[in-house]
């Protein structure tokens, strides 16, 4: 008996592993932020931001992604506030 339910798990297991990897393999990875790049907290969410731009272009170049998959950074600007970073947050989530 345990035997049959593992060899339904090894079946199980391997068929969403492939089914998975290969949409893995379709889609960009969005990673979202909504960081402030005009208003008064610029010049604290700036180098975040650029930090972020400099690590994606790095995985992309050198590593070819993750898993296969390519990176993209998007920064909604927050504008300082706090209204427009929840509203930028929120449509970053939206887009996935």
């Amino acid at each position: 008996m345990k035997n049959k339910f593992f060899n339904f798990g090894i079946l199980l297991f391997s068929t969403l592993f492939f089914f998975s990897w290969t949409s893995l393999s379709a889609k960009e990875l969005l990673i979202g932020g909504a960081a402030c790049e005009t208003g008064i907290q610029s010049p604290l969410d700036t180098p975040g931001i650029n930090g972020a731009k400099v690590a994606v272009k790095y995985l992309n170049d050198s590593k070819g992604g993750i898993l296969g998959r390519p990176v993209k950074f998007v920064n909604l600007d927050g504008k300082s506030d706090p209204v427009v970073v929840g509203n930028s947050a929120a449509e970053l989530i939206s887009q996935g």
